[in-house]
């Protein structure tokens, strides 16, 4: 979880970093695609840990939920980046 959170902060970080080359109705999206990936993430964890103390799941299915949230941590995060790159080099 504290990989997570600091690959979001440093993806904030680039978003005001780039604020003063591009647009502000721009910067406001990075932005708020980094808070909306720190949502999800948090809502996945809270979700797995909830399973996991209510039905007292196996190892198997604890290594198969810790899978899908580094997918979904993966996949927000490209979608971040992306949408960095998109607005620095496109404005």
């Amino acid at each position: 979880m504290s990989q997570d959170s600091s690959s979001s902060s440093s993806s904030s970080s680039s978003s005001s970093s780039s604020s003063s080359s591009s647009s502000t109705g721009r910067v406001v999206v990075v932005e708020v695609a980094v808070v909306v990936v720190v949502v999800i993430v948090v809502a996945v964890v809270v979700v797995i840990v909830v399973v996991v103390k209510i039905l007292a799941v196996e190892v198997v299915v604890l290594a198969a939920a810790a899978a899908v949230v580094v997918v979904v941590i993966a996949a927000a995060t490209k979608a971040v980046i992306v949408e960095i790159v998109f607005t620095v080099f496109v404005s």
